[in-house]
């Protein structure tokens, strides 16, 4: 099946793919603030409390790959769908 955009209309969709792009950035960017502010803390609360803040280390650094791998696979999908958008599919005919 083809389906066929006229540009304006193409224009429109890639308004809201590049917007929601740049909020992916800025997640990634809070992302990073989030866990250099947690990384202070715990190595505050790491003279009183050592157990505490290796599980709490432990637990954010994991739950920061997570959110880090969903928001790199995010931001590949939109980069896909502006190449679509603007270049189009490859047809083998």
């Amino acid at each position: 099946m083809n389906i066929v955009l006229t540009q304006k209309d193409a224009d429109f969709i890639l308004k809201y793919i590049r917007m929601d792009a740049r909020r992916v950035d800025e997640r990634y960017k809070m992302l990073e603030e989030n866990e250099k502010n947690l990384r202070e803390s715990c190595e505050r609360l790491n003279k009183y409390e050592p157990k505490t803040a290796a599980i709490v280390s432990d637990f954010a650094k994991n739950l920061g790959n997570d959110v880090r791998d969903e928001l790199t696979e995010l931001k590949n999908d939109f980069s896909k769908c502006i190449e679509l958008l603007t270049i189009g599919s490859e047809v083998n005919e």
